[in-house]
């Protein structure tokens, strides 16, 4: 039943239901292949951003937060950090 891309349509769900005796709507069938890709998408979208972070080294998020928080006592509180990183932001 499955295509060699790995994507089903109405057309080629379609027969096999009917000869078990099930009716599908053909919404039905977009409705959860939509969703399908939908989540693949999400899943690569968060593996590439694990990947992004391994990347740069970085795989501990509390070890930054404690850097920045430790920076933002260095110049003044969090407030004048902020102020800081948008100023050289513009």
């Amino acid at each position: 039943m499955q295509r060699a891309a790995g994507l089903l349509t109405f057309g080629h769900s379609s027969p096999g239901n009917y000869q078990k005796g099930i009716t599908v709507a053909e919404t039905l069938v977009y409705f959860v292949m939509g969703k399908m890709r939908g989540r693949k998408g999400r899943r690569r979208k968060a593996r590439q951003m694990v990947e992004k972070v391994a990347a740069t080294g970085n795989t501990d998020p509390v070890a930054t937060i404690l850097r920045f928080r430790r920076l933002a006592g260095e110049v003044g509180g969090m407030k004048k950090l902020k102020a800081l990183v948008d100023v050289l932001s513009e």
